[in-house]
């Protein structure tokens, strides 16, 4: 018995070294820090969580609920739902009872004799008189040192039924206890609840960004103006060393603490657009002075070129006189300020930044700039803007991490040379949290590759100022790739072949071609688009030539001419002698084949040849730039017009297969981009870099038609509740481990010529016709020809 104790407090010991060591732990049991106490056995007694020895009277772990039983260690958080137990074997040989964890949740504590030998049953045994008011960690641990110690973490859910428990992790003590706040959010990951949470969020701020829409109307705000208007007090918000963030905050706080409707006064006011664009350029006439305030490009490190274009966008904004005039349709959500400027100010932060500090996956502008759409009459269309849905985005990362047969990390590069507002680059960044905190490493190594994929993982371009300007506000919210945000063309005739700087880009060292910013970045693994549709082809397109083909077509030219030359010589019966023209014509032939076999072998080896093709603003041309710039065998995606992977895309996409493979087609839902006001048809084509399509090799096919997602009046396009299990049957797909069923998905080998779209090859399912839908689509072409021809179609 006393071999058996002495082991136990080995391991005892173990665990109050490494709770000691958790970045935000106190130093020692019994203290409280930042709300976080731990305890060990009963040393609870005598604290305010007293009251946890009438919680564990009864919990004796021989189940007889007559005598006291105490977990080994208890740790609590102030204030929140979540409490941790931990119970303690000497022996990993006591730490489970089952050979595979994961079998608790059907197992359960079990008997008197379980719970008193493991180390998993104990816990949970104990945590089971705390479910009713908390989400219990119940943690087993086990073993004689760091390394070998065993960890077995669960979740048991507040309120719920053992059944209900979930495994967190089960690894070993060297690293993977953690802290109470990363279990917290563990936990929200593990039992599927943050889904649920942000879209309740997501459905507050779509509310709230119609009240804004109508508030800047009726203060004068223009509709075009409207989100980069909002981007730039968010931005300003976010700097948290700049006097508008203080002033704004300490007048929430005051209006808070004395539970007033409205403030008393505005400590704002006039001078609020002065504080605003001193919170994003600086204050100070020195940035090395010290009382100089840092502005947000000087926090964030952003090059002094890249400031020019978003410093004359701001401007313009700011310019307006009815900023400083006092705010009209004033309600709930703008109660305060006395002018239109610092009422958005307090209304953003109070309903935007307090909320949505945690909310790290929200496309926030996205969301902002989807709502103002309805309100600018044509304004998507011009542009070709199309707003990718969230639910496609995180698709979009299933189906890149599919293919790449890796998961997103921090050494994941990820590209979108047609980035909007962020939203495929969140999608990213998000994705790799999540797999990150799915590991079994220690926080400080969770944080630490967080950071790392911030800082290198996400590479965006967009040529509309507005556009980069919301890109960048939203980036800087969700923590970074600000830096790697570059403001240009992204076609590559623009950067290998420009006629004016809409190619080129600010860098550290000026301003340069975006593909020689790009080259910096070294392998890029991944590319997603939604690339502008139904854009006009610019004037000059047809005009501009890549320097090496035009080099190339010269000396063919010559050629031709100097062979013409020849024939005619030879051709001559005036008697002359045009033996020695004819030698040097044929030398210069072969003086100008040598540098041609030369420009030829450059223009391979370069990799311009397969960019050549490329001259316009057809979608397939944002395709071509997307491939070149990727790694040889990097995946690249992208949400196009189903015309392009049909007859009329042919030419262009016969080029494209060349070089890159046809990994993937599926054609999407067709009112998949409601909310932008947009009816194209689409499709997701995926490719893989810089290896010829293989006809040989089968290409995945699929109908995608239905997400699961409904058109809800005045409310857009939501959720059913089926995306989950829709989502996960379309990667079942492409793995080929779905039921198969050739009237949705199949794999069939094609050449580069013949088309790409699914509905070329999929079987129709004659069962799913009668009556009724013949007389649907009737009816719905009827009334298409009626409004047409009355002109209610609309633009």
């Amino acid at each position: 018995m006393a071999k058996k104790d002495s082991s136990e407090e080995t391991t005892k010991g173990l665990v109050a070294d490494k709770l000691k060591e958790i970045d935000g732990y106190p130093m020692a049991q019994n203290t409280t820090v930042d709300g976080i106490t731990w305890f060990k056995e009963d040393s609870y007694k005598g604290t305010s969580y007293d009251w946890l020895k009438d919680v564990f009277k009864k919990a004796s772990k021989k189940q007889t609920m007559r005598s006291k039983g105490t977990p080994d260690y208890v740790v609590t958080l102030d204030g929140s739902d979540i409490i941790i137990v931990i119970e303690c074997k000497g022996s990993v040989d006591d730490h489970s009872c089952l050979d595979d964890v994961e079998d608790y949740v059907k197992h359960g504590y079990g008997g008197a004799d379980e719970t008193e030998k493991y180390a998993i049953n104990g816990a949970l045994w104990y945590a089971s008189f705390l479910k009713s008011d908390y989400d219990v960690i119940s943690i087993g641990i086990s073993g004689q040192t760091e390394q070998t110690a065993r960890v077995s973490s669960f979740v048991w859910p507040k309120g719920e039924e053992i059944s209900s428990i979930a495994l967190i992790e089960d690894g070993y003590l060297d690293n993977s206890l953690v802290s109470i706040t990363q279990y917290k959010s563990d936990v929200n990951s593990v039992l599927g609840r943050m889904g649920e949470t942000e879209e309740t969020v997501r459905k507050q701020l779509r509310r709230y960004t119609l009240n804004c829409a109508n508030f800047l109307r009726q203060n004068g705000i223009e509709d075009n103006s409207k989100a980069g208007f909002v981007s730039a007090i968010i931005l300003g918000l976010t700097n948290h060393e700049s006097a508008l963030y203080k002033n704004t905050k300490n007048a929430i706080d005051h209006k808070k603490s004395t539970k007033a409707k409205k403030m008393l006064s505005d400590p704002i006011g006039k001078s609020a657009v002065n504080q605003l664009k001193s919170s994003l350029y600086g204050d100070g006439k020195d940035i090395y002075d010290e009382s100089y305030i840092r502005g947000i490009w000087d926090i964030d490190g952003i090059p002094q070129g890249k400031r020019i274009s978003l410093k004359k966008f701001y401007d313009t904004l700011l310019a307006k006189d009815e900023l400083t005039q006092a705010p009209k349709g004033k309600d709930k959500l703008f109660p305060d300020g006395d002018t239109v400027l610092s009422c958005c100010i307090y209304s953003l932060y109070e309903n935007v930044i307090e909320v949505l500090d945690t909310y790290t996956g929200i496309d926030v502008m996205g969301e902002f700039y989807t709502t103002f759409l309805r309100f600018t009459k044509g304004n998507a269309k011009e542009k070709g803007i199309v707003l990718t849905p969230k639910h496609v985005t995180e698709l979009f990362c299933d189906i890149a991490e599919f293919y790449s047969d890796r998961k997103f990390d921090e050494n994941t590069k990820i590209l979108d040379i047609c980035c909007g507002t962020g939203a495929f680059l969140i999608a990213s960044l998000n994705r790799i949290k999540q797999n990150i905190q799915s590991e079994v490493v220690s926080d400080e190594k969770k944080v630490s590759r967080y950071e790392d994929a911030q800082k290198n993982s996400l590479i965006g371009v967009e040529r509309d100022a507005s556009m980069y300007a919301l890109a960048y506000a939203n980036m800087r919210f969700h923590g970074d790739g600000k830096s790697n945000l570059f403001n240009c063309s992204s076609l590559l005739i623009d950067s290998y072949a420009p006629v004016d700087d809409s190619g080129k880009t600010y860098t550290d060292t000026g301003k340069i071609p975006l593909n020689e910013a790009l080259s910096d970045f070294g392998d890029i693994d991944i590319g997603m688009i939604n690339p502008p549709y139904s854009l006009d082809k610019k004037d000059n397109s047809s005009k501009q030539e890549y320097p090496i083909v035009k080099q190339i077509n010269e000396l063919k030219d010559k050629n031709k001419r100097l062979n013409k030359k020849i024939k005619e010589y030879r051709k001559k019966t005036d008697g002359k002698d045009y033996s020695e023209a004819i030698f040097n014509c044929q030398n210069e032939i072969k003086a100008n084949n040598d540098l041609l076999n030369k420009y030829e072998k450059d223009f391979t080896n370069s990799g311009l040849r397969e960019v050549a093709i490329q001259k316009g603003q057809d979608e397939l041309d944002f395709i071509a730039s997307m491939l070149h710039y990727l790694k040889k065998g990097g995946i690249g995606l992208a949400i196009v017009p189903m015309s392009c992977a049909g007859n009329s895309g042919t030419k262009l996409r016969a080029e494209l297969l060349k070089y890159h493979t046809l990994l993937a087609c599926m054609t999407m839902p067709p009112q998949l981009f409601y909310d932008s006001h947009v009816g194209t048809a689409t499709c997701i084509m995926v490719f893989k870099a810089h290896i010829p399509h293989d006809k040989n090799k089968a290409t995945f096919f699929g109908r995608w038609q239905n997400d699961g997602f409904k058109v809800i009046p005045h409310n857009g396009r939501k959720d059913t509740g089926a995306w989950s299990s829709i989502r996960e049957e379309w990667i079942n797909q492409l793995d080929g481990t779905a039921a198969i069923d050739d009237t949705i998905w199949l794999r069939k080998k094609i050449n580069p010529n013949d088309e790409a779209l699914a509905e070329a090859y999929i079987e129709t399912d004659y069962n799913k016709l009668d009556d009724s839908v013949f007389e649907r689509t009737i009816k719905k072409y009827a009334l298409y020809k009626y409004m047409d021809e009355k002109g209610l179609l609309g633009d």
